[in-house]
């Protein structure tokens, strides 16, 4: 669908390229089942629809990126956006092509609103369309920035980073767990899994902070050599409840926040006196 006369329409009108786009991304809804952009009517030449017409022809006739111009402090930390210019260049004399893009662009930022992934928090991201697309006032583009940029996890950066701290006994342990007990799971349950993990490795210098003067304690600790006690934790946990434990072990179960933590605590008889104490300990950081 080519448009003869590029310009914009009159102030009450859109041209029918426009509208197009405007109803195919009213479609698209967010977690909340609110629609993504705050329009009403794709065919309302409101302000701010007026203002996205502009950016849709400005994109039609190839000279968005040179009229449009980013800041340069936004350039410089996100230098990726660059790969976006080839992109709407592309779509030059194409409405069916600035169409898809929009299409494309729109469904990945959804997935911005997820609760589960980046970024945590979200009161920031424009649901005006035509800030999304060009905030004339920062001179940023949301728009350029999710066309060239993955939708991230908050589990999988949040984990990423606290693995990187695990010393590498535990790290190697765990992953030999990971892939004996949990291969089948999907990235969100395998991510409980190291937070389970992450979790007990606190734990430990917790309670070795909290029981230095306790010899016995101390003792079950390895004294406080680093990442001993969470290692210990990790080779009992494969058999915590007997025959069944590989049937019954899901990765949620791992950790002070998980269902073998008591049977853990309690797996030192010796200890008896102290279980209700360490118990408390970890409910009170995890609860």
């Amino acid at each position: 669908m080519e448009l003869i006369k590029i310009n914009s329409s009159p102030e009450k009108t859109l041209i029918e390229p426009v509208t197009e786009i405007l109803e195919s991304l009213s479609t698209i809804k967010i977690s909340d089942d609110r629609k993504l952009f705050s329009y009403k009517s794709s065919k309302a030449a409101t302000a701010s629809l007026k203002k996205f017409e502009k950016y849709c022809v400005a994109i039609y006739s190839g000279f968005f990126i040179d009229k449009y111009l980013l800041n340069k402090d936004e350039l410089k930390r996100n230098n990726s956006i660059k790969r976006a210019f080839p992109i709407i260049k592309n779509c030059t004399h194409n409405w069916k092509e600035v169409q898809n893009l929009f299409i494309y662009t729109a469904l990945k930022y959804k997935k911005w609103f997820d609760p589960d992934n980046e970024p945590l928090k979200k009161d920031w991201l424009p649901r005006d369309i035509a800030r999304w697309v060009y905030d004339e006032y920062c001179k940023k583009s949301v728009f350029m920035l999710c066309m060239v940029q993955d939708v991230e996890s908050r589990y999988n950066r949040i984990a990423d980073v606290n693995i990187q701290r695990l010393p590498d006994a535990v790290y190697l342990k765990a992953l030999k767990i990971e892939e004996k007990l949990f291969e089948s799971y999907d990235d969100k349950a395998i991510n409980q899994y190291w937070f389970g993990v992450i979790r007990t490795y606190k734990m430990e210098k917790v309670y070795a902070s909290r029981f230095h003067d306790d010899y016995m304690v101390m003792l079950w600790l390895e004294f406080g050599k680093d990442g001993k006690w969470t290692e210990k934790y990790l080779q009992w946990l494969p058999a915590c409840w007997g025959e069944k434990t590989e049937q019954m072990l899901k990765p949620w179960h791992i950790g002070p926040k998980g269902k073998t933590w008591q049977y853990w605590i309690k797996s030192n008889a010796d200890l008896k006196n102290y279980w209700n104490t360490m118990l408390e300990i970890s409910e009170s950081y995890y609860d």
